[in-house]
């Protein structure tokens, strides 16, 4: 069996019988709406049916009226107008916002240009390099999209060009905000916002809208027309679904399946399946992704800008190749850095630091993230090139690799992110130290129980629960993602009737349980990439599940569990049964 994971219910039962009988669900949905923080009636119903009443005045944002007259006054006079965003998906689809609202508003769309950085040669964020290049081509506004708000050398290059400088972005601000004519920053604390948690694309929705108000235009048309950019934008930036982001993905997401844009129109349709949260976050997000991270993200942008079909074509056919590039990529150096775990025994330290000689840059992040998904613990995943070294670092649990990396800042050339995620640069002389330090850090603030993989389920349910109606409720609860979740039961006790072994086309190996709910009911169990555990299981008589409910109309019954983990319902059937 794999590495036993540490179960913890986050919510308890019976806690909201009103909630149940006002809102007409069953008691496990609303006990689960009590524990994800909507325990009254009213807040459940907004959270249940969000609609345009959700969506906060742009005006709200501090520097907006700044910012709105000065684009006002550039539209007016013919200024040229730059956009400059981020080369992964918030990025793109902020800088393409941007750009095409601008250029519906501008005399003509060629005063608009838009640019996303090369992850290799241009680095992340507004360097002073991209406003020289702005102002060489007579830009006098240059608005950031998805970054900026730590771009202080290219602010003070913008004041030197005589560029008029507007920061969009969503990432924390530091001590001081940059000098720019305008900062507009949900995160600010000298805002009066009243959600602070948009993406990069919604807070240049955000400016987008406040310009059509200013201009006295139709604010639902233009949210009819935009918000499959930013529901995209919002999903595949892992903003949470909760307050304005719900609004935003749940208007925005049927949008997607009607759009115009041909680019977004050609590659939604290549998608073949319907359009959710899921197919952003697994289909769509990672193939722009994977410009950025294998080529050059200017690609991605201009898919999202074309008119012009046979372009978009291109361009999508483009979109798959670099993917699959980059899943070789990806495999190739996860296969790598789990052999150098192992070579240098590296599962006794708290953190691992893993480190490779040219690994593609843009994977390592992902790699990170998979690291520390499957061994519990903090991931530094480092590319040597030359001398240099750059690396990406992702959290497990509620370890900070930020103020990690605060602990060796000594000892890099830059650094950069937040609590889950970072990067940072270093001499590759420097990465014994960087380890040791980390590793100091991570001893002082992690024990041993830390490093057990958690799952968090949000209920425990009765066997009887499972079911059609539970599933229909459940839905109400969509859409899902970050910071609203699919919901994760357990359930003990289920008398184990059947287990098999089968190969899906890729020829991964799964494992289908069929599972008893009561006296005549039993359920299908599909748990994937587990069928190494097929003979193990089939030793037991009945199970402890963690799984997710979903829909199986289309395979001969109405629902499944999509199983996350089990057990046997009493540990000692297992040697019993052996015997």
């Amino acid at each position: 069996m794999a590495q036993r994971r540490k179960w913890v219910t986050r919510g308890k039962r019976g806690q909201a019988s009103e909630l149940s009988e006002a809102l007409n669900v069953v008691p496990a949905v609303a006990d689960l709406l009590a524990s994800r923080g909507y325990s009254s009636v009213a807040d459940a119903q907004r959270f249940l049916r969000p609609d345009e009443s959700g969506i906060h005045d742009p005006f709200l944002l501090a520097d907006m009226q700044k910012a709105v007259e000065r684009l006002n006054k550039a539209l007016r006079a013919g200024e040229r107008i730059g956009v400059y965003g981020d080369y992964d998906v918030d990025g793109v689809t902020s800088a393409a916002l941007l750009k095409r609202t601008l250029g519906r508003l501008a005399q003509s769309p060629d005063l608009i240009f838009a640019r996303v950085p090369h992850r290799v040669r241009d680095g992340y964020g507004l360097s002073p390099d991209a406003v020289d290049q702005a102002a060489d081509e007579g830009c006098t506004v240059l608005i950031s999209a998805d970054c900026g708000i730590s771009s202080y050398d290219a602010v003070q290059q913008a004041r030197k060009r005589g560029v008029d400088l507007i920061i969009t972005d969503h990432h924390e601000p530091g001590d001081e905000l940059p000098g720019a004519l305008a900062v507009i920053n949900p995160k600010r604390k000298d805002t009066d916002y009243p959600f602070r948690d948009l993406a990069g694309v919604g807070v240049a929705f955000k400016l987008c809208e406040a310009l059509c108000q200013a201009r006295e235009l139709d604010v639902s048309s233009y949210r009819q027309h935009f918000l499959d950019l930013v529901a995209l934008g919002t999903v595949a930036d892992s903003a949470p679904l909760v307050d304005e982001n719900r609004v935003f993905v749940t208007m925005g997401l049927p949008l997607i399946v009607e759009t115009r844009k041909k680019g977004l129109q050609m590659l939604v349709n290549s998608m073949r399946r319907p359009i959710s949260t899921s197919t952003i976050s697994y289909q769509i997000g990672p193939r722009i992704n994977a410009v950025g991270r294998v080529d050059d993200a200017a690609q991605a942008l201009e898919l999202l800008t074309t008119n012009e079909p046979v372009r978009a074509g291109e361009l999508v056919s483009l979109l798959e190749r670099l993917n699959n590039t980059r899943r070789e990529y990806q495999d190739r150096v996860q296969a790598e850095s789990i052999q150098y775990i192992e070579q240098n025994r590296l599962l006794e330290d708290r953190v691992l630091m893993v480190v490779g000689r040219n690994w593609p840059t843009g994977v390592v992040g992902i790699v990170a993230g998979r690291l520390a998904e499957e061994f519990g613990r903090p991931a530094f995943v480092v590319s040597c090139e030359g001398e240099e070294a750059r690396g990406s670092a992702r959290s497990a649990g509620s370890f900070s690799v930020v103020e990690a990396l605060k602990t060796c800042s000594d000892c890099l050339k830059d650094y950069g992110g937040h609590s889950q995620a970072a990067g940072f640069d270093a001499h590759v002389d420097k990465l014994s130290e960087i380890r040791t330090r980390l590793n100091t850090y991570a001893d002082s603030v992690l024990t041993d129980d830390d490093l057990v993989p958690t799952i968090e389920i949000d209920l425990e349910l009765e066997p009887g629960e499972i079911g059609a109606e539970l599933l229909a409720d459940v839905a109400a609860l969509a859409p899902f993602g970050t910071g609203n979740a699919e919901p994760l039961w357990l359930c003990r006790n289920l008398k184990l009737l059947d287990s098999q072994r089968f190969r899906s086309a890729n020829g991964n190996s799964h494992l289908r349980l069929k599972l008893s709910t009561g006296d005549s009911d039993s359920v299908e169990a599909i748990w994937w990439k587990k069928g190494e555990l097929s003979e193990d299981i089939g030793l037991w008589a009945s199970v402890d599940a963690v799984f997710t409910l979903e829909s199986n109309v289309g395979y001969g019954a109405e629902y499944r569990l999509r199983l996350q983990d089990v057990r046997p319902a009493d540990c000692r059937q297992l040697a019993e049964n052996a015997a």
